[in-house]
């Protein structure tokens, strides 16, 4: 299995879980700080090439949040299984560390096999690399 790159709140997420599912999963600190504002979202958001028309709804919907509580329940109705795999990498950029981190908590809170963390593992590699690269960026 990847690593799991959890912050603290999801490492106590994932400490809750059956040994049989959190067995030999190699949690690594995810440290990396991103200052997100709606602002940089909003142009995350613009400029990813989404072609779904649910997504491109999503998409309008999560221009007009003004909470980071209403991005969090949006991106918790989003149904990931249901999405192509050439949007799939426009959306997790456009949802940007803060969705990530809500897709992961969801996924350890609701893991109940060994694929559920897997999954949660690739997220979290993906959101690491995403804060890396957002980081050198904004640095």
């Amino acid at each position: 299995m990847d690593a799991l790159y959890l912050t603290q709140a999801e490492q106590r997420l994932f400490q809750a879980l059956p040994a049989a599912l959190s067995a030999g999963g190699e949690v690594k600190d995810e440290t990396q700080q991103y200052e997100e504002t709606s602002r940089k979202r909003s142009i995350r958001f613009q400029i990813a090439r989404l072609h779904d028309p649910a997504l491109l709804r999503f998409r309008e919907k999560a221009l007009d949040t003004k909470s980071e509580d209403e991005f969090r329940a949006l991106v918790q109705s989003v149904d990931l299984g249901k999405i192509s795999e050439r949007d799939m990498g426009q959306l997790l950029f456009a949802l940007g560390p803060n969705g990530l981190s809500v897709i992961i908590s969801g996924i350890l809170k609701n893991a109940v096999k060994a694929e559920d963390i897997a999954m949660a593992a690739s997220f979290s590699e993906l959101r690491h690399e995403l804060l890396a690269s957002l980081n050198t960026v904004s640095a």
